[in-house]
Formats: C-alpha cells, sequence, structure tokens
C-alpha cells in the first residue's frame, strides 16, 4: 500500500484507483475475493493484481466487524 502512496503523490491506492461507476459497482456485488472481483465491470487480471488485495481486504474486514 505505502507503494501505491509514493506512486500516487501520496493518494493511497484504494482511494485514487477507480472512477465512480467502478466503485459503485464494488459496492453493489461487495466482491470478498480477487476472482470475484475479476466480475465487477471495469476489474479484469490487472487491476485486480494491483488494487485487489486491498479491496478484498477492506471488504473482508467489513464482514468482520459487521458480525
Amino acid at each position: 500500500m505505502e507503494e501505491n502512496c509514493s506512486a500516487t503523490g501520496g493518494v493511497s491506492g484504494i482511494y485514487y484507483l477507480r472512477e465512480q461507476p467502478e466503485l459503485l459497482e464494488i459496492v453493489k456485488k461487495l466482491p470478498r475475493s480477487i476472482e470475484s472481483l475479476k466480475m465487477v465491470d471495469g476489474f479484469g487480471s490487472k487491476k485486480s493484481e494491483k488494487y485487489g488485495r486491498s479491496i478484498v481486504d477492506l471488504i473482508n474486514k467489513f464482514y468482520e466487524q459487521a458480525k
């Protein structure tokens, strides 16, 4: 994650990464694995590999806290 921050001028990769339609799709589908993230419109292998772990970890943390 720190690598993403320095590469984007201090902006975290998760917040920098996508346009609103893609973020809305993530919220609708709440993918809990990188494979399921690839099913979100706009996320192929490349974006999923680059940002997927951070996104999936955040979603899984949400689910854990909601228990």
